[in-house]
């Protein structure tokens, strides 16, 4: 299977990132996961809820048979997920969850018996998880990596760290790179996003 969606995606303060403008240009990431109890069995019908300063309001989803849920469309950035209390369980603990543009983050939650003394609070990152619902290709680099690149502090200078991704040869009037090439694409068919919103200057 040959996948022409490619990207270079480089997160930082504000997010970055750039498409190949021949694809769907994605501006938003996801949260999903498997509510379940202290025994491994799934819990239907949980009331899950994800809230943000990047939200006006929060977002809710409600696990199905599976005990699955997924909340779809949501601004890159910082996020809490709780739960409402179901019979026989208590609410899970806040989990804080970061959520990229393009990316789904997992967020399996662990309910306990009403009245257990034992807390459990499950956490999540970026690092080391394979995305198997998006075909695109991308790297997420956070502010604090960001503020210790040995680099100049320009995207210039780290999108080339992102798969596939070459150096143009052009520059702007100021001297810097513009324009890098994604797979051998053409630098003219990027499109440039920032904090989901669609930059490109024609």
């Amino acid at each position: 299977m040959h996948l022409r969606i490619l990207t270079i995606l480089l997160i930082f303060s504000p997010s970055f990132l750039v498409t190949n403008a021949t694809a769907q240009t994605t501006t938003t990431g996801n949260i999903e996961g498997i509510v379940s109890d202290r025994n491994g069995a799934v819990v239907p019908a949980v009331k899950v809820t994800v809230t943000s300063p990047n939200l006006i309001n929060s977002q809710t989803s409600v696990t199905n048979s599976d005990g699955w849920y997924r909340i779809l469309n949501l601004p890159p950035g910082k996020y809490v997920v709780t739960t409402e209390a179901k019979d026989g369980f208590d609410k899970a603990p806040p989990t804080n969850v970061d959520v990229s543009l393009s990316k789904t983050t997992k967020v399996p939650i662990r309910l306990e018996p009403q009245g257990a003394t034992e807390t459990v609070i499950v956490t999540t990152g970026s690092g080391g998880r394979i995305d198997t619902t998006s075909n695109t290709g991308g790297t997420n680099i956070s502010t604090e990596q960001f503020s210790n690149f040995l680099t100049q502090r320009t995207v210039q200078s780290i999108y080339t760290i992102a798969p596939s991704v070459t150096r143009s040869g052009l520059r702007d009037v100021s001297g810097r790179d513009r324009d890098p090439s994604v797979a051998g694409s053409s630098g003219l068919e990027n499109s440039y996003i920032l904090d989901g919103v669609n930059t490109t200057d024609p």
